[in-house]
């Protein structure tokens, strides 16, 4: 078996991250995650994901930041509604929808990685 992709995961929800952290772990993927942007921005530095998730409210600062600490990894930001407009803005790699389906949503982060 190859090297388990590296997801984080950032949401202020702790039982959100906990149920995501499990369903990915499920799908083979090696799951990291952040309460807030300062230790998103942390773990994207130590841990070197993938694939970062998060929350639109956090996109722009979260963004840019990223950008300056020239992180590589993948960046999806989620939303309730279709914001890949404002993923485009803030130079982010895609977007999934809230709520998450936690049936397919290894699937989903699966084909982010592809692209």
């Amino acid at each position: 078996m190859g090297k388990s992709k590296k997801i984080l995961i950032a949401d202020p929800d702790v039982h959100l991250l906990k149920l995501l952290k499990v369903s990915l772990e499920m799908d083979g993927f090696a799951v990291f995650t952040a309460r807030d942007d300062e230790e998103l921005l942390a773990q994207a530095e130590t841990e070197n994901p993938d694939l970062i998730l998060f929350d639109l409210e956090d996109s722009f600062s979260v963004c840019t930041q990223l950008k300056e600490k020239n992180v590589p990894s993948r960046i999806i930001i989620s939303s309730p509604k279709d914001c890949s407009a404002i993923c485009r803005e803030v130079g982010a790699d895609g977007y999934l929808e809230k709520p998450y389906r936690t049936t397919t949503l290894g699937k989903d982060l699966a084909e982010f990685l592809k692209k």
